[in-house]
């Protein structure tokens, strides 16, 4: 029997902000962005705030139990923790952002080398570098925004879109074909192939059907991400793939 995959290919875990504090004081994890995958938090324990940079502006939200907020490529984010911010992490098409739909705000990134250098975090200490420089960035893009200054705001966004595109492409990975081959399109599949059979009334697809318990991975082992310590909810073959590069050349 086939493992298990989440409604619609996403992925799903629990995550502990991290509690080291950053350049700004304030303690947490690393301001991104994703270019191709929609993500969402939802509050679980524990107390702490999210930031958001758009085109609309910087934006800052209390985040606690039952809170949830969900953002669209384009939008550079970050987790603060105030007191023990344990958030559910909900991502598009499985783990693809983990293994490279990410790109960091850093301050001075320097050429592509130096850019993958600090961005493929794998120690606790190479993390919170990137961490570090990442909120350097951030803070950068967010005090136009903060002091009223929307033009200047809006061209330095612009032009981080325009480096995080090209740093993408520079990978030389086909994102078109891996999304085509991804957990969201197996996902569609089944879904496309269910219906065909109800419009048939054919129950052949109804014969697997069964219940799957979905505790968080035990720890050890916990993953260190971008926001904090991850636990995903169901291992899948991209995650199987991201913990034994943990350590190698891709961002984490």
């Amino acid at each position: 029997m086939s493992a298990p995959q989440l409604p619609a290919g996403i992925g799903m875990s629990r995550v502990n902000v991290y509690e080291s504090a950053g350049p700004d004081g304030l303690r947490g994890g690393t301001p991104h962005m994703h270019l191709i995958c929609t993500e969402m938090y939802v509050g679980l324990s524990g107390q702490g705030t999210a930031e958001f940079i758009d085109s609309s502006g910087y934006h800052r939200y209390s985040l606690g139990p039952g809170d949830a907020f969900v953002f669209t490529p384009g939008t550079v984010h970050r987790l603060v923790s105030d007191d023990a911010l344990t958030v559910l992490v909900v991502m598009e098409n499985d783990w693809l952002a983990e293994l490279g739909d990410a790109v960091f705000p850093f301050a001075a990134s320097g050429d592509d080398k130096d850019y993958a250098t600090l961005a493929c975090a794998g120690t606790e200490m190479s993390v919170r570098q990137r961490r570090d420089a990442a909120v350097l960035g951030f803070n950068q893009l967010a005090d136009s925004w903060r002091q009223g200054d929307t033009d200047t705001a809006r061209h330095q966004l612009r032009a981080f879109y325009t480096e995080a595109a090209r740093r993408q492409h520079a990978q030389g990975t086909h994102w078109a074909a891996t999304v085509a081959q991804g957990t969201m399109a197996v996902a569609l599949d089944a879904l496309h192939a269910r219906a065909a059979a109800v419009d048939e009334a054919d129950p052949k697809l109804l014969r697997p059907g069964r219940v799957t318990p979905l505790p968080p991975s035990p720890t050890p082992p916990a993953i260190p991400g971008m926001c904090g310590m991850r636990r995903p909810y169901l291992n899948t073959p991209l995650h199987d793939r991201l913990l034994g590069q943990s350590s190698a050349s891709e961002p984490i």
